[in-house]
C-alpha cells in the first residue's frame, strides 16, 4: 500500500480495482481516507510507455534503459528480472547504482528530483 506522502501531483499508480490512474489531489484524499492504492511494478513493458529506449548494448549482466533528455539509465539484472537499479551513464558498471527500484512512482520521483524533468507514463 502506498502513502500519500511517497507520491506527487502526476505519478502513475494502480486504484483499488486494478485501473491504472494519474495521482490526482481526489486520489491524494482517498488515500488519506484509506482506500488503498498499490504502485506500478517495473517492467520492460512499463518503461517503454514511460519513453525509456532500450540501448542495444548490455552491462555488467544487465539489460539498459535510457531516460530521454537525461543522463541517468535503468538496469534491468539478468540474475533477477524484478530488480531494476537506477545508475548515471558515467559510473560504470551499473552495479554501482545510487537506487534499487520496484514501482514507477519511485522512478518518476526520483528522476524529478536529480532533473526536475517529468516522466510521463503512457497507458
Amino acid at each position: 500500500m502506498i502513502k500519500a506522502n511517497q507520491l506527487r501531483i502526476g505519478n502513475a499508480v494502480c486504484d483499488p480495482i486494478g485501473l491504472d490512474k494519474m495521482v490526482s489531489i481526489e486520489v491524494l484524499q482517498n488515500i488519506r481516507k484509506g482506500l488503498k492504492y498499490t504502485g506500478i511494478p517495473i517492467s520492460p513493458d512499463i518503461l517503454e510507455k514511460c519513453g525509456l529506449k532500450k540501448e542495444l548494448f548490455e552491462m555488467s549482466g544487465c539489460e539498459v534503459w535510457h531516460v530521454p533528455n537525461t543522463l541517468w539509465r535503468v538496469a534491468r539484472s539478468y540474475r533477477d528480472e524484478n530488480e531494476y537499479k537506477l545508475w548515471h551513464e558515467r559510473i560504470s558498471p551499473p552495479t554501482w547504482n545510487l537506487k534499487t527500484l520496484a514501482y514507477l512512482h519511485e522512478l518518476q520521483n526520483i528522476i524529478y528530483a536529480l532533473t526536475g524533468n517529468e516522466i510521463k507514463f503512457n497507458p
